[in-house]
């Protein structure tokens, strides 16, 4: 073992002794108690505020109108955009890489099927009286001369039971036969 003594502020080996052998360690003692908990310090200067940061790329966002993206004029968009065109339900994705609209479904179904026949309406109400049927006869005469038929020659009164037909044709009987 080495002499030491202490100089004011740490203990030196005197010159001249020895070290001796050291010696076999000692058995551990036991623990000590715990010591009472400290008391929190109060709380630091705020620090100067830093820089401020790069701005982000924007999310996506989702576009719509009632034309197919394609011809909407969009401008600005970017990867992962959506479109959805209101009109026929279709919806769409951005491709950067190509730069094009991709059709990626429809969210409409199938038409549903024909929904059952309603209950009848309501009898409505009766209409006004129509006039007898003889204020409203024109005579075949007064109907040849109206519409220049020619399907009569002479005739020989205002009735029309007393036509003389001269020269009927095949296709004035028809029209007779019509009016």
């Amino acid at each position: 073992m080495a002499l030491k003594r202490w100089n004011g502020t740490a203990w030196v080996v005197v010159a001249g002794s020895r070290p001796g052998a050291q010696g076999a360690p000692g058995v551990t003692g036991p623990t000590g108690p715990t010591g009472a908990a400290g008391t929190n310090g109060a709380a630091g200067a705020t620090g100067p505020t830093g820089a401020a940061g790069i701005a982000g790329t924007r999310g996506s966002k989702i576009f719509t109108g009632s034309v197919n993206p394609q011809s909407a004029g969009l401008s600005g968009v970017l990867e992962a955009d959506n479109y959805f065109n209101t009109a026929s339900g279709d919806y769409f994705a951005y491709t950067a890489a190509t730069t094009t609209w991709v059709l990626q479904g429809n969210i409409r179904g199938a038409n549903g099927a024909t929904g059952p026949t309603g209950p009848g309406g309501a009898v409505g109400p009766t209409g006004p009286g129509g006039t007898t049927a003889d204020t409203n006869r024109i005579s075949l005469i007064e109907m040849n001369s109206l519409l220049n038929l020619g399907l009569f020659g002479t005739t020989t009164s205002g009735s029309t039971t007393n036509i003389t037909n001269n020269g009927a044709t095949t296709s004035s009987l028809i029209a007779l036969a019509l009016l």
